[in-house]
């Protein structure tokens, strides 16, 4: 009868060291290497956004944080995107701040309806992943990557030509008593539009030459 160490497997075939020196099960995790482990698993995922350990947080900022994952899930989603789908979220008089790239809008609703517009023209537009996302105090702040590309309607008189982009984009929430007061965007417009084949001259600000 064979020995159960001989039967393939039971030991790694380039492992010169003698039997019974070389540990065969690995050593449990320490609660410090637990935390280390979910941390990594978790970054880049868009469900858990790449943050923090929440433990690091206060009940505030933790709740801050949710609102504003909240926010983007919706502005998102092509079936959901509408000022009127988040409102709930908005405290009234609220502030949107993206003069170089939505130099006519105004409030948080307001953006999520221009959001809506462009997901109707890139109807794939997906969010890839929170590249940071962090609380402190009243702010919420964030980057992340998204991508799709022109499938779905015209964009003004360039059909849909399937051409596909992905871009950063990055945003400065401002968080009072549970309810969004005002977002500060930056957004990587003019290489969306270049990999569309969309006029770039559309990435102009008000007053540009």
């Amino acid at each position: 009868m064979s020995d159960a160490s001989d039967a393939p497997g039971a030991r790694d075939p380039g492992d010169a060291v003698p039997p019974g020196v070389a540990a065969e099960v690995p050593a449990p995790l320490t609660e410090t290497d637990e935390q280390v482990l979910h941390q990594l698993q978790n970054v880049g995922d868009p469900t858990a956004g790449g943050a923090p350990p929440h433990a690091g947080y206060t009940a505030e900022e933790r709740r801050n944080i949710e609102r504003v994952r909240e926010y983007m899930r919706i502005i998102f989603d092509p079936k959901l995107a509408s000022g009127e789908a988040v409102a709930h979220l908005c405290a009234p008089g609220n502030r949107f701040i993206a003069p170089s790239t939505f130099p006519d809008i105004q409030t948080l609703e307001d953006y999520a309806e221009a959001h809506a517009r462009l997901m109707r023209e890139v109807s794939d537009l997906r969010l890839l992943r929170f590249d940071v996302l962090f609380a402190k105090g009243d702010r919420v702040c964030l980057r992340y990557t998204a991508e799709g590309s022109h499938s779905g309607a015209p964009h003004g008189p360039i059909p849909p030509s399937g051409r596909e982009a992905q871009w950063t984009a990055s945003a400065i929430f401002k968080v009072e008593n549970g309810m969004l007061v005002e977002l500060i965007k930056d957004w990587n417009k003019l290489s969306m539009w270049e990999q569309l084949g969309w006029p770039p001259e559309e990435c102009l600000s008000h007053g540009a030459g």
